[in-house]
C-alpha cells in the first residue's frame, strides 16, 4: 500500500516514525478515563436485568452487545454503580486479561477490573480501540505488579497515542472495520474446516474399529446396538475378558508421575510432563506397554499407551491387553460410540465417572490378531494425512492473524496511507 510523503520521529518508541501532520499525546488529553464499580451484592434488587454489566469474561468480542449478568436502574440511580456512555473503549486492567480491549455502542456499566476510555476530544472511538489493541505487551510494561499486574488510572493517562486528523482517523477505523470482518470469516471458515476433519478422524476411528478396513467381506448382526453388524468372522465379547486390570497401588516415589492434566483429549498424545512433580498419596503403577483410560469425565476421552513406567492418578483405569494389539485398544478407546456409552453410565454431578463394572461388562468387537494391525495402520495413516491438514489450516489461520496485527499497527501508527 502507498505510504505517507513525508514522516517525522514520533518520539515513542513503540510508535516508531508518524506522517508529517500527526502528533503524538497522552491519552488523558484526548479522552476521560473511568473505573468500573460493582454493586452490593448484598442487595438482590441491584442486579435486576435492565442495564449491562460487563465484567473481563465478557470482553471476547471486540463490538460488546449483552453481558452475562445485568444490573437495575436502581443501582445507578443509588451511585451503587455508574453508567458510562455508549461508543467507549472498554480495557481490562487487572490479572492475567490485563490488555484485553473491546467497545460498546450502547450505555452500559462494568465492575472495577475494567479502565473505561470514552468522552472522547475530536478523536474517534474505534480508531483508540484498533490502536490499543495491538499494544498488550506496553500496557502490562506500564501496569503496577504486587500480587497481579494493575494498570490505574494514572498510568493508563500517560499512555502514548497518535493524534490524527479525525477525518482520517474514521478512514482508517472504517478500512480496518472492512479487512477485520474478511479475516475473521476466513479465520471461523477454517476453523470449521478443522472441526470438520476432527469429526472425520473420529468417525474413520470408530468405523475401522467396529467394521474393520475390508467392504468386500460378508457381515453379520453383532447383537450390540452400539456396534452394529460386524465381519462374519469377528468375536464379540465382554472387554473385561480382553484386558487384564492392573490395580497395584504404590506410595508416591520419585518415579515419572502421568496425572489427568497430562493426557490430551482425544488424541493418546501426553503433555506438559514434569518429571520434578512432587505428589503426595498413594497412586496406581503402570508399565511400559500398559494402555491407560480415565474413568474420570470419560466424555474427554484421555487414553494413552504408556512408553515408560511410571505412577499414574487413581482416576486411570490400568490395562494390559490380552486378545488386543495395544494399539488397536487405545484405539477403540478414543471411538466415538465407545465413549458415549461410558459417558452415559456415570454417576456424580460435578465430578462424572464411570466404574470399572460397566465398563468391564461392554460387549465388544474382536478382529484377528493380524487383522488388528491393518487396522491400526489404516488409521495411523488416514489420521497422519488428516492431521497433516488440520496443520496447513492452522498455519493459515496463524498467518493471516500475523497479518492483521501487522496490518493494524501499520494503520493505526501512519506507515501505511489508507486511500
Amino acid at each position: 500500500m502507498k505510504t505517507y510523503e513525508k514522516y517525522k520521529n514520533s518520539g515513542v518508541e513503540w510508535i516508531g516514525d508518524i506522517p508529517e501532520n500527526w502528533e503524538v499525546r497522552r491519552l488523558k488529553y484526548i479522552a476521560k478515563i473511568y473505573t468500573g464499580t460493582t454493586p452490593k451484592s448484598s442487595n438482590p434488587k441491584f442486579y435486576k436485568e435492565e442495564i449491562n454489566w460487563f465484567t473481563p469474561s465478557d470482553l471476547k468480542v471486540k463490538n460488546l452487545k449483552s453481558s452475562n449478568r445485568k444490573i437495575s436502574n436502581l443501582a445507578i440511580n443509588l451511585r451503587e454503580c455508574k453508567l458510562f456512555n455508549e461508543n467507549s473503549v472498554l480495557l481490562v486492567s487487572i490479572g492475567g486479561t490485563l490488555g484485553k480491549v473491546s467497545y460498546s455502542l450502547n450505555k452500559f456499566c462494568c465492575n472495577q477490573q475494567i479502565n473505561v476510555i470514552g468522552d472522547f476530544r475530536v478523536c474517534d472511538y474505534k480508531f483508540v480501540f484498533y490502536y490499543i489493541s495491538i499494544f498488550p505487551d506496553v500496557l502490562n510494561n506500564l501496569a503496577i505488579v504486587i500480587t497481579l499486574p494493575i494498570l490505574n488510572q494514572s498510568r493508563l493517562k500517560d499512555f502514548f497515542i497518535p493524534f490524527v486528523p479525525l477525518q482520517e482517523q474514521q478512514k482508517i477505523a472504517s478500512f480496518l472495520d472492512d479487512k477485520s470482518q474478511k479475516i475473521e470469516q476466513f479465520i471461523k471458515n477454517k476453523q470449521r474446516l478443522i472441526e470438520l476433519l476432527e469429526e472425520e478422524k473420529k468417525t474413520l476411528i470408530t468405523q475401522a474399529v467396529t467394521k474393520g478396513i475390508n467392504p468386500d467381506v460378508n457381515y453379520k448382526n453383532s447383537g450390540v446396538e452400539w456396534i452394529g453388524d460386524i465381519p462374519e468372522y469377528w468375536e464379540i465379547r465382554k472387554l473385561k475378558f480382553c484386558v487384564d486390570l492392573v490395580n497395584n497401588q504404590k506410595t508416591i516415589n520419585n518415579r515419572k508421575y502421568i496425572g489427568l492434566e497430562n493426557i490430551e483429549s482425544w488424541t493418546g498424545k501426553i503433555i506438559n510432563l514434569d518429571i520434578n512433580i512432587e505428589v503426595e498419596g498413594v497412586s496406581k503403577n503402570f508399565k511400559k506397554g500398559n494402555v491407560l483410560f480415565s474413568k474420570l469425565r470419560p466424555y474427554l476421552a484421555k487414553a494413552f499407551i504408556a512408553d515408560f513406567s511410571g505412577i499414574c492418578t487413581s482416576e486411570l483405569l490400568v490395562f494390559k491387553a490380552k486378545l488386543f494389539n495395544k494399539y488397536f485398544l487405545l484405539n477403540l478407546f478414543l471411538t466415538s460410540k465407545f465413549i458415549s456409552l461410558i459417558d452415559s453410565s456415570t454417576y456424580g454431578s460435578k465430578m462424572p465417572r464411570a466404574n470399572w463394572n460397566f465398563i468391564g461388562n461392554i460387549l465388544v468387537s474382536i478382529p484377528p490378531l493380524n487383522e488388528q494391525k491393518q487396522i491400526v495402520n489404516y488409521i495411523e495413516e488416514k489420521s497422519q494425512q488428516i492431521d497433516e491438514l488440520k496443520a496447513k489450516y492452522q498455519q493459515e489461520i496463524d498467518l493471516i492473524n500475523e497479518y492483521k496485527e501487522r496490518l493494524c499497527y501499520d494503520a493505526v501508527t501512519g506507515k501505511i496511507k489508507i486511500p
